[in-house]
Order: structure tokens, then sequence, then C-alpha cells
């Protein structure tokens, strides 16, 4: 995935961030638990507007530090190049460990 959203029930308040935003880390850690949060992954920007076209009542912000709106493009472009490393012909075993 390339974005995350986290959203605040409570308060009605959705934040973007890129999945490696570091503010992402840190809050799930300190509210994991509370289900008033919600932290919903997204692979690209359109499913995000997508989201948030069928979402009302929500204050919508853009993460200060990691600028996925800005950076929309390049985050799109990253989940792609990691995931063109595949080869989708391939046949898979499950019963094999690819991390070797």
């Amino acid at each position: 995935m390339a974005y995350m959203l986290i959203i605040d029930n409570e308060n009605k308040k959705i934040e973007i961030h890129s999945d490696m935003c570091d503010v992402v880390f840190d809050k799930k850690e300190e509210l994991f638990l509370d289900p008033n949060w919600e932290f919903i992954p997204f692979h690209y920007y359109s499913e995000i507007e997508e989201y948030l076209n069928n979402t009302e009542d929500f204050e919508v912000v853009e993460c200060e530090i990691c600028k996925p709106v800005e950076n929309k493009e390049s985050l799109d472009e990253d989940y792609d190049d990691i995931y063109e490393e595949f080869d989708e012909d391939e046949d898979y075993d499950d019963t094999r460990c690819d991390i070797i």
C-alpha cells in the first residue's frame, strides 16, 4: 500500500498519510485499541478520492510531514514499481518460503 487514512470518528476528522509516515507508526502504537480510531490502507490516491467522495461530515487533513497529496504521483509510481517486480505468470508454491 502507499497511503493510510487515519480516521478519528469521535472528532469527525480524516488524516491522509503515506503508509511509511512516522505519524502513522506513532498513532498506531498509541491508538490501536481505541474504538474511535480507524486505520484504512489504500494503494492509489484515486482510491482515496473515491472513498472521500462517499464520506460526508468529516474534516479532511493532509499530513504536513509526508505531504501525500503533493507526492501522490511519486507514491503511486512507487507502489506500481514494487509490484512490477513480481512475475504474475510464476507458479507459486504455498508450502515454500520465498523470503530467502
